[in-house]
């Protein structure tokens, strides 16, 4: 038995971005919307772990907090690159893009310390683990880090943004990292106004042009209001560039945790309007238990908030479900047109086209076997098959293009075997 692996199935790609767009590695377009979360519990938990009650939230990725082991007041879990590499894994398992996020640096103006800190993304360990899932990972370098309107001075403060951002993007470009890197606004990550004005800049100074933009809409007397909120939205979409809210919360803390409330719902209806893409602040253990999404980190277990970001019928992650990213459903990119992509030269199948059924023959040992319609949904399943041939009817299914997939039960990140089929 033979394994050919077949050119498109290879990890050549990356998420990565087109004007205001998002793709995912199949050059397929997503919006992201999902959760934000610190795994183990801010460090203190090492044998907690909630992505998969994240994933039935119907969410297409997960905001990551960590901490570099420069952070001194960062539990130990933290510095354990081993648990990094389980998080991400996790993600990856569960179909979830994975925002990986250094908190070290929150709200603080130190450019220095952060293009320090970006060393930690090329640490021979953290490194090797980034190339790992790096085809569907996005680095949102520094949780909300620098100011621009807080030094008085907006024209020199976004001068230095720019200055910081540029330095830290050819760092880690030279150092090899060829994931999407996601920018913060300054301010604690809320002023959209300077990130959306300075993002074309950015974009220009990254040889591979693949940045995302992300604001914290902690915007009480910032942008409160519809109207306001329309204003900021639409100067930010003018940009034309990729822009998400990378923390949606229904609370803002001033003095307090849970001081003001936040329009959050008129945020994100106009976000789904604009295809610009959302996480919501936070899955479990925040400071503001009314703005968690869980009371326990249990899907089964959503407070009000997290029952409005699952299931409100106009924005839910249920009830209006992002689109996956298919590298990760499909475990690769699924061709485009009709031909043999045969991973184990042994197993055949015949007729094709089909009218209404078609067998296979070649399998050995246990194995699953699935049938895709062209968006990657999976229309049949015959799981934990043992037969050595089966034939399988398809009269139901509408004529068109779908895809035959078969996986080895004991080595299920690689297909043995996928076919496009013709249904007449």
């Amino acid at each position: 038995m033979i394994l050919i692996v077949a050119p498109n199935m290879v990890n050549a790609q990356t998420i990565s971005t087109a004007g205001n767009k998002i793709l995912d590695p199949c050059g397929q377009e997503i919006v992201l919307r999902g959760v934000n979360y610190a795994p183990f519990n801010w460090g203190y938990s090492p044998g907690s772990l909630s992505i998969s009650e994240i994933e039935k939230t119907g969410a297409n990725c997960v905001r990551l907090v960590w901490y570099s082991d420069s952070d001194p007041t960062s539990n130990l879990v933290y510095q354990d690159t081993a648990k990094l590499n389980e998080v991400l894994q996790a993600c990856m398992e569960h179909d979830l893009i994975p925002i990986l996020e250094l908190h070290d640096q929150t709200c603080t103006n130190d450019y220095a310390a952060l293009i320090t800190l970006a060393d930690w993304y090329l640490q021979d360990d953290v490194y090797t683990i980034i190339k790992r899932y790096e085809h569907s990972m996005i680095l949102n370098l520094f949780n909300e880090a620098l100011h621009i309107n807080w030094t008085g001075d907006i024209v020199t403060g976004e001068a230095n943004f720019i200055q910081t951002y540029t330095t830290i993007i050819e760092k880690l470009r030279n150092g090899g990292i060829e994931a999407p890197f996601m920018i913060d606004g300054s301010e604690c990550g809320t002023n959209l106004w300077s990130l959306a004005a300075m993002a074309p800049t950015l974009v220009a100074a990254d040889p591979m042009e693949n940045i995302i933009f992300s604001a914290h809409s902690y915007w009480f007397e910032y942008a409160e209001t519809p109207s306001e909120m329309d204003s900021l939205i639409n100067f930010a979409a003018s940009q034309n560039v990729p822009l998400v809210i990378g923390e949606l919360a229904n609370l803002q803390d001033i003095n307090n945790p849970c001081d003001f409330e936040l329009n959050y719902q008129y945020l994100a209806t106009i976000c789904m309007a604009n295809d610009i893409g959302w996480m919501a602040w936070a899955w479990d253990n925040d400071a503001c238990a009314m703005r968690q999404m869980t009371t326990d980190g249990q899907f089964t277990n959503l407070t009000a908030f997290g029952d409005a970001i699952v299931n409100d019928a106009t924005f839910g992650l249920a009830t209006n479900p992002p689109m996956r990213n298919s590298y990760l459903l499909n475990d690769g990119c699924l061709p485009t047109a009709i031909a043999d992509v045969v991973l184990d030269e042994d197993i055949t199948l015949y007729p094709n086209p089909v009218s209404s059924e078609f067998t296979i023959v070649g399998m050995l040992g246990d194995y699953d076997l699935d049938i895709l319609d062209s968006s990657g949904s999976t229309v049949y399943s015959n799981l934990n098959t043992s037969t050595q041939s089966l034939t399988i009817n398809i009269s139901s299914l509408p004529s068109g293009l779908f895809f035959v997939r078969i996986r080895s039960q004991s080595m299920q990140s690689q297909p043995l075997f996928l076919q496009t089929i013709l249904k007449q």
